[in-house]
């Protein structure tokens, strides 16, 4: 049988006794207490919205951008099908050359699929790693030289490539290097170099990709 309240007007309760007083007091201390927690309620579950909402344009802004991006190698491996299929290109140079194009923009679609994937699994929690011993300078070989025809203008070099041993996930290494070496070729300065080096310490191996770009 508690009941409680507030008293706005300023005047004593006539006949209040102090276990009545007690009640009041409890009450109000209860009510400003319920009014606190409902504004933290609200406070947390607008965090929560604006978070949603964050997700879903980073959701929408790495879509569009994956469907842009394998519009071009799309794009490329049409044009360069259609000039072999129609004949046009005449000398075994320029049909190589066709065909060098061709397997560069699928291996590039290929990435940008496994891109997607990835960010799937990472998404749902299912996304594993598989560490192994591995040579990190033939993996860093192996993936210069996967991408080098997107480093036409601006050429790549590499420092450092003596054999080096690390525990990893080779997967997941080599997907770090296309996408750093990716992001080189896209934002480098005009016909800037662009360089990978490795360098090994006590305990650790370091691998880096630069240029001249305006950063991040």
């Amino acid at each position: 049988g508690l009941a409680y309240g507030l008293v706005f007007d300023g005047s004593p309760l006539p006949g209040r006794s102090r276990s009545g007083a007690d009640a009041w007091l409890l009450g109000g201390i209860l009510v400003v207490l319920l009014a606190c927690s409902l504004a933290a309620g609200t406070w947390l579950m607008g965090r929560a919205v604006t978070k949603a909402r964050r997700d879903d344009e980073t959701k929408t802004t790495f879509l569009s951008n994956c469907s842009h991006e394998l519009k071009t190698p799309l794009a490329g491996i049409g044009i360069w099908a259609d000039l072999l299929r129609n004949g046009r290109l005449q000398s075994d140079d320029r049909r190589l050359h066709a065909y060098e194009i061709i397997a560069r923009e699928n291996a590039r679609m290929i990435r940008l699929v496994e891109n997607l994937l990835d960010y799937s699994r990472l998404e749902q929690g299912r996304r594993n790693y598989h560490q192994t011993d591995i040579d990190l300078s033939a993996l860093v070989g192996d993936v210069v030289e996967l991408v080098r025809g997107d480093f036409a203008v601006h050429g790549i070099t590499i420092k450092g490539l003596a054999p080096c041993y690390a525990r990893a996930d080779a997967d997941a290494v080599r997907q770090i290097l296309i996408n750093l070496l990716g992001n080189a070729a896209k934002y480098a300065a005009a016909e800037g170099p662009i360089e990978v080096v490795l360098a090994t310490g006590i305990g650790r191996v370091r691998v880096a990709v630069s240029d001249q770009g305006p950063g991040i």
